[in-house]
């Protein structure tokens, strides 16, 4: 199969990149295998070498870096050329700093010469996602190359052109054929690739489902792994906080990459006697953000990465308003111009009604709130549930029906809900699913 990457903006395919099978991927891990034992013979400064050039070309080639981020996951021209110079930064850090770091520890025993030594592994196989498509690899690669150990990527399918363009930064900055792998594969091939003899550690970025996946294969090979996974953060308000630049910070934290960070300011927690003047700061600087086209100089907010993500969101914000949260801001899914792909409405009411993106077979299709009756559907899937990777595949059909792209056919009869009729306030029996015009 092959991975296509989408505008966030406009939801206008853009490249088609082809992916590995499984003889591919394996071959290619040999060749990184052996690629890798002669790097690790490689003194520190002839490991550096390379690295420093692909931190001069990261600075020379910003641009169109930040180009290719803001095409393929919404980030903002300036954001992009950030994250790019910051790549640049991690490469000649480590270049510097590694012969200090991997020194033999001299440790003081019974015996005549007792140190701890820092040797390579093998090929370190590194799943990493989207939201910041070359930090996440560099802060990772820069290390792992430099300890002499190979490393074989694996990106986040809707920034395939952001892993070829790194991979082309590696090759034009002299590093050997193999040490820096792009490995183009289907999820489902992940646990090959761990079980490989070359591969001898993981690391992924990503949720926690995806986290325990890769443990789970990981562990099954007692192969060392590194995660970092999701959190949410606590950002704590006291009553002695200066409140200006406070709430300045608080919405920076928040706002950065559209609220794509795994490390920003999730929840607020401020004292009762600064709340209110507290939130009247946050909510005059969040709305002081306008949603713009990434590509555009000066632009602070983009869209979300992918339209089933900003679709999640928009039941999320109805669901906790049926539960009782007072919306002060904003609310709606964004339309216009960099507004997103578009989404599923209600023809009745005209109230986004995004599907719910689970783990299992229950899945919501768009209807009104009185549209309670349940229906049958067919998914061709090998497995007994639907992760959430491939519930993103679905699509609403012409003739009613959600349907999912799966390269497997073998058929799994499901019940789907109509979970989401909470998100509609009209009172029709069934609505058409239908999609919003654009002005682009």
């Amino acid at each position: 199969m092959a991975f296509q990457t989408i505008d966030p903006s406009s939801g206008r395919p853009l490249d088609l990149h082809p992916s590995l099978s499984a003889a591919e991927a394996t071959a290619a891990l040999d060749r990184a295998g052996r690629a890798q034992l002669d790097w690790a013979a490689a003194s520190f400064a002839e490991r550096a070498r390379p690295l420093r050039e692909v931190a001069r070309l990261l600075r020379e080639r910003k641009s169109a870096h930040a180009a290719w981020m803001a095409r393929e996951m919404g980030k903002p021209l300036a954001q992009g050329e950030g994250e790019s110079e910051k790549c640049a930064w991690v490469c000649e850090w480590f270049a510097d700093e590694a012969p200090r770091l991997l020194a033999d520890l001299p440790i003081a025993t019974e015996n005549r010469e007792s140190f701890v030594a820092f040797r390579p592994l093998g090929v370190i196989f590194a799943v990493m996602p989207w939201n910041f498509p070359f930090w996440q690899v560099f802060r990772a690669a820069a290390p792992t190359l430099m300890a002499g150990n190979g490393f074989a990527l694996k990106h986040a399918p809707n920034v395939a052109g952001c892993a070829e363009t790194i991979a082309t930064l590696f090759r034009d900055a002299g590093l050997p054929e193999g040490v820096f792998t792009h490995l183009p594969i289907d999820v489902d091939l992940a646990p090959l690739a761990i079980a490989h003899p070359a591969v001898r550690g993981v690391t992924l970025t990503g949720s926690e489902r995806a986290g325990r996946a890769v443990a789970i294969e990981a562990g099954r090979q007692l192969k060392k792994s590194v995660l970092e996974l999701g959190g949410s953060d606590p950002y704590v308000v006291l009553d002695d906080a200066d409140l200006e630049k406070t709430a300045e910070l608080c919405v920076a934290s928040r706002m950065l990459n559209a609220g794509q960070v795994c490390i920003s300011a999730k929840r607020f927690i401020v004292v009762e006697g600064v709340r209110r003047d507290f939130e009247e700061l946050v909510l005059a600087k969040m709305a002081a953000y306008e949603m713009r086209p990434p590509l555009e100089t000066g632009s602070r907010l983009g869209p979300l990465a992918r339209g089933d993500l900003r679709d999640t969101l928009a039941v999320q914000v109805e669901r906790a308003r049926a539960g009782g949260a007072r919306l002060a801001l904003g609310g709606t899914a964004p339309i216009g111009r960099a507004g997103g792909t578009p989404r599923r409405s209600c023809s009745t009411c005209s109230r986004a009604i995004p599907p719910s993106t689970t783990t299992s077979l229950a899945l919501s299709p768009p209807s009104c709130r009185h549209a309670t009756r349940r229906r049958r559907s067919r998914w061709p899937t090998p497995r007994a549930s639907v992760s959430a990777e491939r519930s993103s595949r679905a699509t609403w059909s012409a003739d009613g029906r959600w349907r999912a792209t799966s390269s497997k056919s073998a058929p799994v009869r499901s019940t789907i809900s109509s979970a989401a009729t909470r998100a509609c306030p009209s009172g029709a029996s069934r609505a058409r699913a239908t999609a919003t015009n654009w002005a682009h």
